[in-house]
């Protein structure tokens, strides 16, 4: 558990009931005020043989004191257990500034606060302190057991029952970063490097063979020239074809042994339409726009799949009505003629984009990109939706994240595909603004078990 500060207030703790905290990180990062890791006040009327509160394998940071007690003005007593707890406070100010008044702090007086201390080790200007009757610390009792130990500063005595360190402790300063939460994610067998300035390509299979369809496009501006798409064998690295000058993020689907492209028309320094190129050859090209933009917005990346009632096609816009990003929806029987779904729609109220659309067994799965705002980062999340109106967000997400130097901030643009019975995910890494590069990650799984895989919990409703 985390908590920027935690206030154990006007309370009694029932005989052989103490409360109890373990393995919990208390932060109170800011000095303002009357603050610690953790605030005890518990209303004894006079000290108890029992603790009141008992904190187990604990991390406390405050500048001013990791452990603070007693109710100003009440009079009353609190009983303190600590095993195998960190305590660091972040003022290790020398005696001619402000330092801390100690670690482990009793508001009013020292009578009112006794610590049993296990295993634990202290980090900060001293070990004990009384906030406002300042000499009355010596009457803060405790008891000591097992390994406690203290690094102070150096002009500054260690109670009787504490160790001494020499040296700063870096192991238990280090604990003031908690674990990264622990992600349950699929079988991931091998993650490679493709190839770098690549941003959007689709896997597929065409003729039994697996390719790769390529969206070549500078960084931004250009000529009509310098956007186009190819078709290249995964396997062997062969170009298979080269078509569609002026256009790219672009999108596959096989079907009945031809081929149907998605792509976007790069005009007047934007995006424009969706426009389809189909073939059965590789060398014969018709093509047609089959969604067309409204005056407000322009159009980017798309993804096919077949659902359930016919195709379906998930398409990026900018539509000023929505966040940064939307996806929109269109159906059609033959690939051919669409018609758009205005009712059906995912990101209306979240940045959306980069869409990669799968169906199994009565669900819709989308692959998006999702902007981590306020950073500038980079996700690639799941949602699923049976009908393209009700989505719900995988309780596992993101999907992909950037690891690594490499990576940057961005896990971008992802298109998936079954290949042997494995799963290939390709997306680009980079830093959304001057490269990007692209990867893929194999998973020893199905497509189907794979996209099942991020809803095995229940998800959040959208």
């Amino acid at each position: 558990m985390y908590f920027t500060e935690w206030i154990l207030a006007n309370c009694l703790s029932r005989t052989g009931e103490p409360i109890v905290f373990r393995n919990s990180y208390l932060w109170a990062l800011d000095e303002w005020g009357d603050t610690a890791g953790a605030y005890v006040r518990i209303e004894n009327k006079k000290m108890p043989q029992r603790p009141d509160i008992i904190f187990e394998n604990c991390t406390m940071v405050s500048p001013q004191c990791a452990l603070k007690s007693s109710n100003y003005g009440f009079h009353t007593f609190s009983h303190v257990a600590l095993k195998g707890c960190r305590l660091i406070v972040l003022n290790f100010s020398q005696p001619q500034g402000t330092p801390s008044n100690g670690i482990i702090q009793s508001v009013q007086e020292g009578k009112l606060l006794h610590v049993d201390l296990e295993n634990c080790t202290l980090m900060g200007y001293k070990v004990f302190g009384v906030l406002v009757d300042k000499e009355t610390v010596t009457d803060i009792s405790y008891t000591t057991k097992g390994d406690v130990k203290a690094y102070v500063q150096f002009q500054q005595s260690v109670p009787k029952g504490f160790h001494r360190l020499g040296f700063w402790p870096a192991d238990v300063f280090q604990t003031l970063l908690p674990p990264a939460p622990q992600r349950f994610t699929p079988p991931l067998e091998k993650k490679e490097f493709l190839s770098r300035d690549m941003v959007e390509v689709t896997p597929l299979i065409w003729k039994g063979e697996l390719c790769l369809l390529e969206c070549h496009r500078p960084g931004s501006g250009g000529k009509k020239e310098d956007y186009f798409i190819t078709l290249k064998n995964f396997t062997n690295g062969k170009k298979l074809a080269r078509f569609a000058t002026g256009y790219s993020l672009a999108s596959a689907f096989v079907y009945k042994n031809n081929l149907y492209v998605f792509a976007s028309r790069f005009e007047n320094n934007n995006w424009n339409d969706v426009t389809l190129f189909y073939t059965d050859d590789l060398k014969n090209w018709s093509q047609k726009v089959i969604i067309k933009q409204h005056s407000d917005e322009h159009l980017f990346n798309s993804s096919v799949s077949l659902g359930k009632d016919g195709f379906v096609l998930a398409y990026e816009s900018n539509d000023p009505a929505y966040p940064a990003f939307t996806i929109k929806f269109a159906r059609s029987t033959d690939l051919l003629n669409w018609e758009k779904l205005p009712n059906e729609l995912f990101g209306t109220k979240r940045y959306a984009a980069c869409p990669a659309i799968r169906y199994f067994d009565g669900y819709y799965y989308l692959l998006y990109l999702e902007h981590r705002s306020p950073r500038h980062y980079f996700e690639t999340w799941i949602a699923r939706s049976a009908n393209l109106k009700q989505w719900e967000l995988s309780s596992a997400n993101p999907v992909l994240q950037p690891q690594g130097m490499d990576e940057g901030v961005n896990a971008s643009d992802p298109d998936l595909i079954e290949w042997q019975g494995k799963t290939l995910l390709f997306y680009s890494v980079g830093d959304q603004l001057t490269w990007m590069n692209l990867k893929y990650n194999q998973y020893n799984m199905p497509l189907k078990d794979f996209l099942q895989w991020w809803f095995k919990s229940p998800g959040i409703k959208y």
